[in-house]
């Protein structure tokens, strides 16, 4: 009687299979995750440069003689953000240099913390 060896094995085993799924999965959330934190920095830079201009835009509003407004609405992808923006009247400009400094307040859709950034700045006037 003759006995007959195998000795190459060709495929994968259902535990091999399984192994390499459970590590592909595993990269998977990882790189899932990695994209949700930046989606998160990225709407909160996106949100915060956004109040610069608006402060840009209040100071060049001054400049042309024109009084900011105390809020703006600005909309951002599905949600409004809310500026409250703090500045000097016009009126109270005297001749000469005058400091200005301006204010805007925001907070981020999903937070109930509040942000603000601040311009300081010169307006001349003759």
């Amino acid at each position: 009687m003759e006995q007959t060896v195998i000795t190459k094995k060709d495929g994968f085993t259902l535990v091999e299979i399984m192994v390499s799924f459970l590590l592909l999965t595993i990269v998977i959330l990882g790189i899932l995750q990695i994209m949700a934190v930046y989606s998160k920095i990225n709407v909160k830079n996106t949100i915060r440069d956004e109040a610069i201009k608006v402060a840009q835009e209040c100071i060049e509003d001054l400049r042309n003689g024109v009084n900011c407004p105390s809020n703006i609405i600005r909309e951002f992808r599905n949600f409004s953000i809310l500026y409250t923006i703090s500045a000097p009247s016009v009126s109270s400009f005297t001749s000469g240099n005058n400091p200005v400094q301006i204010t805007v307040i925001y907070s981020y859709p999903s937070s109930n913390s509040t942000q603000n950034i601040t311009l300081n700045s010169v307006i001349h006037r003759p």
